[in-house]
């Protein structure tokens, strides 16, 4: 992402074509991660935080990822770590670029699994004598 930019570009969404290639029609739950960098955002930035800067990072993937790319939306997570799990602690400005960042992971936990309360999902769970 650019700074401060919450922006989809032409080559993210190619990568994110591929990412479904490998995640779209299987049943685990996929995060969708959001992060910055630790730079100060601007004063006129339209986000209040550095949260709030990866949160809508990751909430436009995951738009994206269900919109246009047909993933359900019962699958997806958003977490966001901010400036906290920086790619790169190389001082570079060239290099802090890496640290804006979605990251999209397969979990191994399944979206059915998480629905419905520890008696509801044990119901689904019984094999019928």
């Amino acid at each position: 992402f650019g700074m401060g930019s919450i922006a989809l570009t032409e080559s993210h969404e190619r990568d994110l074509q591929r990412e479904a290639l490998e995640i779209g029609g299987k049943p685990q739950k996929i995060e969708v991660r959001g992060h910055t960098t630790g730079a100060p955002l601007p004063s006129d930035s339209p986000f209040a935080d550095h949260w709030e800067l990866a949160f809508r990072r990751a909430q436009v993937v995951a738009r994206f990822l269900i919109d246009d790319l047909g993933i359900k939306p019962e699958r997806i997570r958003i977490s966001v770590a901010g400036p906290h799990e920086p790619f790169t602690v190389e001082p570079d400005a060239k290099q802090q670029e890496l640290n804006a960042r979605v990251e999209v992971y397969m979990l191994d936990e399944v979206s059915q699994d998480l629905s419905g309360t520890e008696g509801e999902r044990e119901k689904r769970f019984v094999d019928e004598p």
